[in-house]
């Protein structure tokens, strides 16, 4: 691994060369700590601006590949909660909470979507439908730095809704992004 080191920052290249290659992973460092990543192919594996970052997780419909997390197939129309796992560090502070409907959830005629800190809560985002493409949910104004940064790392759980069975939401894809202000570094 060769470094370059300006000061306190160094830019990490995984191989031999010493001039980016495209098709390895690029690394910029500051003191030793990874702060902004790029994969072989040019795109950010790690969005971070000093010590914001944001996280994205997936989650499809029953069976759909290429996501983080799927629905369960089932012939009801329970509510089903998605634990994104513990994915906002200890001390963290969460700034913002969006999510983009990639593709539309058919065979669900409406999907309400909830984010919250806790299973079924909503203090992230209130109840609001994601069944159609480009459906983009954002934090409530009256939601902004309401939650406070806990001791231990904490999860975001989504809970949905369709509006028919889940067995029938075989097609569609929702990206969750979490934004927070990580402490752990400094």
């Amino acid at each position: 691994m060769n470094t370059t080191t300006l000061d306190d920052v160094a830019i990490v290249l995984n191989g031999k060369d010493t001039v980016p290659d495209t098709t390895k992973r690029v690394d910029i460092q500051n003191k030793g700590t990874s702060v902004f990543s790029v994969d072989g192919a040019g795109k950010p594996t790690s969005a971070v601006n000093g010590m914001v970052r944001t996280v994205k997780k997936t989650i499809g419909g029953v069976g759909v590949a290429s996501c983080d997390f799927n629905f369960a197939t089932a012939a009801n129309t329970n509510e089903q909660v998605i634990n994104l796992g513990a994915i906002v560090p200890a001390k963290a502070r969460i700034i913002d909470v969006y999510s983009v409907t990639d593709v539309e959830f058919t065979g669900a005629t409406t999907l309400v979507e909830e984010v919250g800190t806790t299973s079924s809560g909503h203090d992230l985002i209130n109840s609001a439908t994601i069944y159609a493409a480009d459906a983009v949910l954002a934090m409530a104004a009256d939601h902004f730095l309401t939650v406070a940064p806990a001791v231990a790392a904490s999860s975001v759980y989504v809970a949905c809704t369709p509006g028919a069975n889940w067995s029938g939401v075989t097609a569609g894809k929702v990206s969750v992004y979490v934004t927070y202000i990580d402490v752990t570094g400094i």
